[in-house]
């Protein structure tokens, strides 16, 4: 038997986070008396409370001396038309703990011109309970109102997903708390207050920036449950 092919297609599941992969290998018969074909199907699902953001795992078969590698990506952000991967392939840099390291957000002029995501909250070390969320940035703004906005959301208990972009239909906003200055690094604190574990399974930030050619960044996410 030799292996000719490695075929990864991803799920979604309900919450429109990528954690599911079907992988389906196809292997040869190569003895001379019995040509043929067979492929089997391996259903791939990582436990979203075990494993990190952005986890990459790599399926190697072995066959007559000859080896096949296919990457698997799974429990990538949902990233609203971040088809290239731009910002979700940076989105370490917002879960290190390190102010420093930032990912710039779109501004007018691109496609789409804001960012919206969602997060598993487990990626953020906290439970599924409510919970209190820092985002800081560089030249962000924390209102509602102006030419730059800064928005925090979790799942409505009774919603449903979009099939087409595994964002929820309705939201519930969390309230902000305060907005903390350090020369060009903002920090925006919010408290959500979700009360299931549907609710508080996911977190949805919403940044958009009205401002022609204005470079603004996204440098941390911190949240905490509220006690």
């Amino acid at each position: 038997m030799l292996c000719n092919g490695i075929l990864v297609d991803y799920q979604n599941g309900t919450s429109g986070i990528q954690n599911v992969a079907i992988i389906t290998l196809t292997f040869l018969n190569t003895a001379n008396n019995r040509p043929g074909s067979t492929s089997y199907r391996i259903r791939l699902a990582m436990d979203l409370a075990f494993a990190s953001v952005g986890d990459m795992h790599w399926l190697i078969v072995e066959t007559d001396q000859k080896v096949f590698k296919e990457r698997v990506l799974l429990n990538k952000p949902l990233i609203f038309e971040d088809e290239n991967g731009n910002i979700s392939s940076q989105i370490g840099k917002v879960l290190d703990r390190k102010n420093e390291s930032c990912v710039g957000i779109p501004v007018q002029g691109d496609n789409p011109p804001l960012l919206l995501m969602k997060l598993y909250t487990g990626w953020l070390k906290i439970d599924p309970a409510a919970f209190n969320i820092t985002v800081v940035g560089e030249f962000i703004s924390c209102r509602r109102q102006g030419m730059k906005l800064v928005q925090v959301a979790y799942p409505n208990g009774m919603r449903t997903s979009s099939l087409e972009t595994g964002f929820n239909d309705k939201m519930n906003f969390c309230d902000m708390l305060s907005e903390i200055s350090i020369l060009n690094r903002i920090e925006c604190n919010f408290t959500c207050r979700c009360q299931s574990t549907t609710e508080c399974n996911e977190v949805l930030i919403f940044m958009a920036n009205v401002e022609n050619l204005a470079t603004w960044k996204l440098c941390e996410l911190i949240a905490s449950n509220v006690v």
